[in-house]
């Protein structure tokens, strides 16, 4: 009897530290996904001047990569609700490594384009399995700190990409990067394999869920045509297209266009994109403290999302010199990385009304759509030698993404 509350005591110290190791092997995952989103862009450059390509060539090769991940995303919230997000994170790892070795050995475009659909493929399932993880196996009292670390680690993931590839490809060559990216993920896959008994969730259960009753009849396209008939539905796709794309422009050229507006040279350029991607990160960990700490989380999203874009807008007329570009930079990837937690506990609201892994499937298929359609579109806009073009329409793209997400609230709430 009196051992009772010290055996709770010690139930709880279990299960907490479980949760806290779940978040960081899920963050870490995470990171990695993004971190391989920016091994192309990372490596534009060299790429052109090998394979004689021009932007709107290897902007393409961004356009196939999001546009198979977004097919894709929605396949894998199906995949994860039947097998477990284990086996499909297993093959979203297995997928990056392969596609880097691709790359790492390309002969010619097509040896691109191949490793390009391999990444989406592997990219298309991190968020569903990732989202379900969170929502199935951590415990409420600690679900905020794995949304915010979730988010975190993205950026974190963004930022690390250019800073490595460009630095090795100084120090070697772009072969060498890309094949210390394959070696990074075969690392990566092994010690996932070590891992999995953090990630099983007994997908019998899940499926017997009220939450999930379209699935048990297997009814999965039905499922996603009931998902697209709510209004909110469709304005947390549309938003996502809009940030997405915006974002595209940074992520994707912000290289070539530092080296050719200002001179710089690509480790620098490198570096700024990585300034801003670390920025985001800090603007995320903020972010989930004032949500945290206040109710108003519309506001978050509304207000930075501005800022955010005005900062872009400002840098693309070139009124910020050279001396403030890292302050410009600063300011723009903070203050659209406070708005990422009201985002996803937006969509959270959205998603605890279905099956978690589907709607975050289709939601977020969105952000490949938005990615997929943003590098080509900028790069025969780079090729044009239009090199202010891409940050000017991201800035307009994220002030028009803030009535997007006035109207996703107000839908919400309905």
């Amino acid at each position: 009897m009196n051992s009772s509350p010290q055996n709770s005591q010690l139930y709880n110290k279990d299960i907490r530290s479980r949760d806290w190791k779940i978040i960081l092997l899920i963050s870490s995952i995470h990171a990695l996904s993004h971190f391989f989103q920016l091994v192309l862009p990372s490596l534009y450059i060299a790429l052109g001047l090998e394979f004689s390509l021009d932007f709107a060539k290897l902007g393409f090769l961004a356009s196939v990569f999001y546009v198979i991940s977004g097919v894709g995303q929605v396949v894998s919230g199906v995949a994860v609700d039947k097998y477990g997000p284990f086996r499909v994170l297993l093959f979203g790892m297995i997928a990056f490594f392969i596609s880097s070795l691709t790359i790492s050995y390309s002969f010619g475009y097509f040896s691109l384009l191949c490793s390009a659909v391999l990444g989406g493929i592997g990219n298309s399932v991190f968020h569903p399995a990732g989202y379900l993880i969170i929502n199935k196996l951590i415990s409420n009292d600690r679900l905020g700190y794995a949304f915010s670390f979730h988010g975190l680690s993205g950026s974190i993931g963004w930022a690390c990409a250019p800073i490595f590839i460009t630095t090795v490809i100084f120090i070697t060559n772009w072969r060498v990067a890309a094949f210390s990216v394959a070696l990074l993920f075969l690392i990566s896959l092994l010690f996932l394999i070590r891992s999995k008994d953090y990630l099983y969730i007994d997908t019998k259960s899940c499926k017997n869920n009220d939450e999930n009753k379209d699935l048990i009849n297997k009814d999965y396209i039905g499922s996603i045509v009931k998902m697209f008939s709510h209004f909110a539905m469709w304005g947390a796709f549309i938003f996502f297209i809009a940030t997405s794309f915006a974002t595209s422009s940074i992520q994707q050229y912000t290289i070539p266009i530092l080296v050719r507006l200002y001179g710089l040279s690509e480790i620098f350029a490198g570096s700024m994109l990585s300034t801003y991607m670390v920025s985001s990160a800090i603007g995320i960990f903020v972010g989930g403290l004032l949500i945290s700490a206040m109710r108003f989380k519309e506001g978050n999203i509304l207000i930075s999302l501005v800022v955010s874009g005005i900062t872009l807008f400002i840098i693309s007329i070139g009124l910020v010199s050279e001396n403030y570009i890292t302050l410009a930079f600063i300011v723009a990837g903070f203050c659209f990385g406070i708005a990422i937690p009201s985002r996803d506990m937006l969509v959270r609201k959205i998603a605890s009304k279905h099956s978690t892994s589907l709607i975050y499937g289709v939601v977020y298929s969105g952000m490949d759509i938005g990615s997929a359609c943003g590098p080509i579109i900028f790069g025969f806009m780079m090729d044009a030698g239009f090199y202010r073009l891409p940050w000017m329409i991201a800035g307009l793209m994220l002030l028009v993404s803030v009535y997007i997400a006035e109207w996703l609230n107000k839908r919400s709430k309905k």
